[in-house]
């Protein structure tokens, strides 16, 4: 069935004047919801409501490496939230010291974008997928907003502009067939009744790609003369 979830939430901690604008826009970009912070009190009145996934704490506004704020953010959230520790000294001290309270990752600043939004990623899935209180975690989650498709054992697999919209019209028609001329429109506006073999060509790229990704079918069905329809999927809008 259609099920839209909340997505991925990101509360940023930064120095006051710090340089961390472009690490919040970077998240909304990519689809995500982000929140950023400068003082404590700010700080700590967020986290009175639990409403985060993922904490990123900048030891430089922490102080150290942030030990006590980590362990505060513990105490409220226990391990339903992940945290991230930016270290401007990166070295195996500082990590120990922030893993050994309870952050599950350390990155050295300047960070590289990418690869937090990886690890921020891999926690958001092991999060969803040991929640018991979220309805079919084996199911495939669609992410319209960044154009992500992640599978049931949490892989992630970038989409094409044309691969996220055929997905996505056919999430929002789960378990119905979508005609195909629907989905040639959708691909491109307008699009003439012969360009039904590159939808074709799509689906077909976009099961192997899949497959090739992530070692799962998606299940797309395909009916003769008719469309395509998809079932087992999350929308997290």
């Amino acid at each position: 069935m259609f099920k839209p979830q909340q997505i991925l939430r990101v509360l940023v901690a930064e120095a006051p004047g710090g340089e961390m604008t472009n690490l919040v826009d970077f998240f909304r970009f990519r689809g995500f919801q982000s929140t950023t912070v400068t003082t404590s009190d700010v700080m700590m009145q967020e986290l009175k409501a639990p409403a985060y996934h993922v904490v990123v704490l900048d030891s430089e506004y922490l102080g150290g490496s942030g030990e006590g704020i980590v362990t505060q953010v513990r105490r409220i959230y226990g391990y339903q939230a992940g945290v991230i520790v930016l270290l401007r000294d990166g070295g195996p001290k500082s990590r120990i010291r922030a893993m050994n309270v309870g952050a599950d990752a350390c990155l050295e600043r300047p960070v590289d974008l990418e690869e937090l939004e990886a690890v921020a990623w891999q926690i958001y899935q092991r999060l969803r997928l040991s929640n018991s209180t979220i309805d079919d975690t084996g199911a495939w989650a669609f992410y319209p907003g960044s154009g992500v498709l992640a599978s049931p054992n949490g892989q992630r697999i970038n989409l094409t502009g044309s691969e996220s919209r055929v997905i996505s019209a056919l999430a929002e028609n789960c378990g119905r067939v979508v005609n195909r001329q629907t989905l040639i429109d959708i691909m491109a506006p307008g699009g003439a009744p012969e360009d039904t073999r590159r939808l074709d060509v799509v689906v077909s790229r976009l099961r192997a790609k899949v497959k090739s990704k992530s070692g799962n079918e998606l299940s797309i069905k395909t009916f003769r003369n008719m469309g395509y329809a998809l079932s087992d999927i999350q929308v997290i809008a």
